[in-house]
């Protein structure tokens, strides 16, 4: 599958709302995909396609599974951390907002940025310091970016945004509703 780079905010809605959809059905499905990141997505200015199912995990509400898997710097903190309780689907979520917010900052931030200085860091531990971090550009991003990266970076998973509700979010549905 080709991929093409992401290279405005109006695609990357585009992008986004096919990563939620793709994310929630596979959820639907029992599956933790447990390692979205921007390697394991082709993207074709049209459609997105999911490949790479390595990680996936048969997800049991009664039996979650614990981390660590996937990718380090898209492991949501649940996952990285043995202490913490169990992983649900919304470690997906942590792992998709990470590639939105890098893909967002590369865009407004500019190539290198994103290539060098803000790869580096998508490895911090904790999305506080990560959006700190990042600030200014940051600040660059529509105030739905803004607020949906937040609701999917949210440290406490059972406070982290769900499937309903990202499909529901003015970032979403103002793609959704721009394309009709």
């Amino acid at each position: 599958a080709a991929d093409c780079e992401i290279g405005s905010e109006a695609e990357l809605r585009s992008f986004g709302l096919q990563l939620f959809e793709a994310a929630a059905y596979l959820h639907q499905c029992g599956i933790l995909y447990a390692d979205f990141k921007r390697a394991n997505l082709r993207w074709n200015k049209n459609s997105l396609c999911v490949i790479d199912f390595d990680c996936s995990i048969e997800y049991n509400a009664a039996q979650p599974p614990r981390g660590p898997f996937g990718t380090p710097g898209y492991r949501a903190p649940e996952v990285r951390d043995p202490q913490r309780p169990a992983v649900d689907l919304r470690a997906d979520t942590w792992s998709c907002g990470v590639v939105l917010l890098h893909e967002m900052l590369r865009i407004h931030a500019g190539r290198m940025a994103a290539d060098v200085a803000l790869e580096e860091r998508l490895v911090v531990p904790h999305a506080v310091k990560l959006l700190n971090a990042c600030d200014e550009p940051f600040a660059m991003l529509s105030l739905e970016a803004q607020q949906l990266i937040e609701a999917m970076l949210c440290i406490d998973p059972q406070q982290r945004i769900c499937d309903e509700a990202l499909l529901k979010h003015p970032f979403v549905v103002q793609q959704a509703s721009s394309a009709n």
